[in-house]
């Protein structure tokens, strides 16, 4: 059995990641952390922004791939990171 899956944007895959980084932060509780080392134990969100980084790294590099091949890159660091703001009218 083969299984092919790509996202086509970049809100279908921080969906994906959400839920999966939910989900095992659910099913990795840590109660036993919590029970021998409650120093090292982290709560609910914390569990649930590093799985998220773990994940979306991981999408990333995997089905997700094609969304960042495609992204527009500019050679000069001045291009990459310059900021459109809104125009002012101005009156004559």
């Amino acid at each position: 059995m083969k299984f092919s899956f790509k996202f086509s944007s970049k809100p279908e895959k921080t969906i994906a990641a959400l839920t999966a980084s939910v989900v095992l932060a659910i099913f990795f509780d840590g109660k036993r952390k919590k029970r021998k080392r409650p120093e090292k134990y982290k709560s609910f969100p914390f569990r649930t922004a590093a799985y998220y980084r773990k994940i979306d790294d991981l999408l990333k590099r995997t089905l997700a791939k094609d969304l960042y091949k495609r992204q527009e890159h500019y050679n000069s660091p001045v291009l990459e990171n310059l900021k459109i703001e809104n125009g002012e009218f101005i009156d004559l």
